[in-house]
């Protein structure tokens, strides 16, 4: 397992966007002690993958049973032992392995793909953009987040592909933009 991945931090914003939850269920597990943070707020890898098991798994968990599953997760990751399954009541077990490495390829794929952006505050205001272009990854991840059809913006930005979108959507709920909503009015 690579050992690097386990000592870096992600935000709740993070965490939410690359284990596909909600905000709001993150911290949720932070309110009720379930899965630890570091001063201020930054979730473990342990923590992604423990959020990432239980949105996989579409059961309803008790708190307590939440807690002892993320223990057995960091006592299970953060040792020498190789992955096993974990028991969340009997009969039922999570397979760990699987998931896990599915979960460290996206991370890994989403920061490699992340490095590759560009932030320059000459341009764009310093937006994040694409390599390249003046294309911010906001708009992009807007259109998705609009509905706009996925073949549609790839038409219209050639020089993008299908993983460019994918990452667009995790970068804008992992980072959202600062500042007071529009106004509809």
């Amino acid at each position: 397992m690579s050992v690097s991945i386990l000592s870096e931090w992600f935000t709740p914003n993070e965490a939410a966007a690359l284990t596909d939850v909600t905000e709001k269920q993150v911290r949720k597990e932070l309110e009720y002690g379930v899965i630890e943070a570091s001063a201020p707020s930054q979730l473990s890898f342990v923590a992604l993958v423990y959020l990432f098991l239980v949105r996989a798994s579409g059961l309803r968990l008790p708190v307590e049973v939440r807690a002892r599953l993320y223990r057995q997760l960091r006592d299970m990751l953060t040792s020498e032992q190789p992955m096993h399954d974990i028991e969340v009541s009997e009969p039922f077990y999570m397979r760990v392995n699987p998931r896990f490495e599915s979960l460290l390829k996206r991370v890994e794929d989403y920061r490699a793909w992340k490095a590759t952006l560009v932030e320059d505050p000459d341009i764009m205001g310093g937006s994040t953009l694409f390599p390249g272009s003046r294309l911010t990854v906001h708009h992009i991840g807007g259109m998705q987040e609009r509905g706009i059809d996925p073949q549609e913006i790839l038409e219209d930005y050639p020089y993008l592909n299908q993983q460019d979108l994918d990452f667009a959507q995790i970068f804008v709920r992992a980072h959202p933009k600062l500042g007071r909503p529009r106004s509809n009015a």
